[in-house]
């Protein structure tokens, strides 16, 4: 499985902190061949690594509040199991993101205190990630898919982040390296009307 073994070099190119020489030298096309020379990674490379991971900037780890809203992210496998970021061990297990959006219904009348009150949540959109050198956006409300072009080298930003297991309490340290993409297109769903201008 030639994909993978780019990925873990990819991996390891970034630790290594070339990133930054690669990126300004070499073209965007050249880059996958030099990392396939350099595929001789063990078993215990890509273990030491496991706490990397690398995501499309256009997703973003944790939530965001404003007022009674929150914006958060659910991770799924193919068997649409919600996956926890406490035990993924590749990016590769993910099938699909769900961007969900939580606020209180309007009640009307009187409120019976903060308790009582009850949240809508709503799909926003889904980040599938189909194969591990793919990710599209799939935005049901307007029916589109957005395809993009990724640079998997080019680490826009990235974030240390402190997991703790909800019942055992334990702790794990992960990186999160957010890469570089570019919306190729986007096109309405298969079966959809298209509509020609």
């Amino acid at each position: 499985m030639p994909i993978k073994k780019v990925l873990i070099a990819t991996i390891i190119l970034i630790i290594s902190g070339h990133t930054t020489q690669v990126s300004a030298q070499a073209k965007e096309k050249v880059v996958p061949k030099a990392l396939k020379n350099e595929s001789t990674t063990t078993a215990t490379d890509s273990a030491k690594n496991a706490n990397v991971f690398l995501f499309p900037d256009f997703y973003q780890y944790g939530e965001r509040r404003k007022g009674d809203t929150t914006w958060y992210y659910e991770l799924y496998d193919k068997d649409m199991r919600k996956l926890n970021m406490f035990g993924l061990k590749s990016v590769d297990e993910i099938d699909h993101i769900k961007y969900l959006k939580s606020f209180p219904k309007a009640t009307s009348g009187e409120m019976s205190g903060p308790v009582s009150t009850p949240y809508i949540c709503e799909l926003q959109y889904k980040l599938v990630h189909p194969s591990p050198e793919i990710w599209l956006t799939a935005n049901q409300n307007i029916n589109t898919i957005t395809r993009y072009k990724l640079s998997m080298n080019k680490i826009v930003r990235s974030e240390n982040v402190t997991l703790t297991d909800g019942r055992t309490k334990q702790k794990r340290e992960i990186t999160i390296k957010y890469f570089k993409s570019e919306i190729e297109s986007v096109n309405k769903r298969d079966g959809s009307h298209h509509h020609h201008h």
